[in-house]
């Protein structure tokens, strides 16, 4: 449900991109930014049954580390001061159960297109509606994601740095990675047709949310994309 505003209230256009009432942004060192303050990426877990099930939890416990840690150690004061980290985990064996990227994919879209503030808090309806991480990307965990993180288990005495143990991310359609873009470029190879994901390390996971939220996802996808099955660790990589 769309949040009321009031009688003459100012649309103003935040970094560059959709129009929003004015009282659902606040001024920021970044520029006008959503008053939304749940910070992370919504994950998606495929994989279930016998070990899987106790490797999720090995799994979890890893990638939380990571992104707790990344959240404290690499973000400015002032965008923890308006943040709040938030993990918000889609478990159901039924609906998503060895589900493909591209189904998951559509999922999210039609979960972030119900987005209310009722349902996900205060500034969540316009937060949904412009480009900001949360609503544009997901996080997709797979049986490969859980293996990534079992061979890190296996081998972390012989050196395997935890940069190898990666999630999927997966892009929002429309947001910059739609299928628009891969009709005006007919020449490019088939393989481009799956650019709307690829893995993330799970320690640069806060580092890709915030460089998303910086300056807009249409060129963020494209300087950043690494293609799978190469895992993005940070620039250079």
């Amino acid at each position: 449900m769309r949040p009321p505003t009031q009688p003459g209230e100012a649309m103003v256009q935040c970094n560059g991109h959709d129009w929003v009432p004015r009282s659902s942004v606040q001024e920021t060192d970044s520029g006008l930014l959503p008053i939304h303050r749940k910070f992370g990426f919504v994950i998606y877990r495929t994989a279930y049954g016998g070990k899987l099930d106790e490797l999720w939890h090995r799994y979890m416990h890893h990638l939380k580390t990571a992104v707790e840690q990344t959240f404290v150690e690499d973000l400015p004061a002032w965008l923890r001061e308006i943040n709040d980290l938030e993990w918000t985990v889609m478990e159901d064996r039924t609906r998503l159960s060895k589900r493909t990227k591209d189904e998951v994919r559509m999922i999210f879209h039609e979960w972030c297109e119900s987005a209310s503030d009722e349902r996900d808090g205060d500034g969540a309806f316009w937060a949904a509606r412009f480009v900001i991480p949360r609503y544009s990307h997901c996080l997709y965990v797979d049986e490969q994601c859980l293996k990534s993180f079992e061979r890190y288990e296996n081998e972390e005495v012989k050196g395997l740095r935890p940069n190898t143990v990666y999630v999927s991310l997966i892009a929002r359609p429309n947001r910059g990675n739609d299928e628009d873009e891969e009709d005006n470029d007919e020449d490019e190879d088939e393989e481009d047709e799956d650019r709307f994901w690829m893995n993330l390390s799970c320690y640069y996971v806060v580092e890709m949310y915030n460089f998303m939220g910086s300056t807009g996802i249409m060129p963020d996808w494209q300087y950043a994309y690494k293609r799978p099955p190469g895992v993005w660790a940070g620039w250079g990589t």
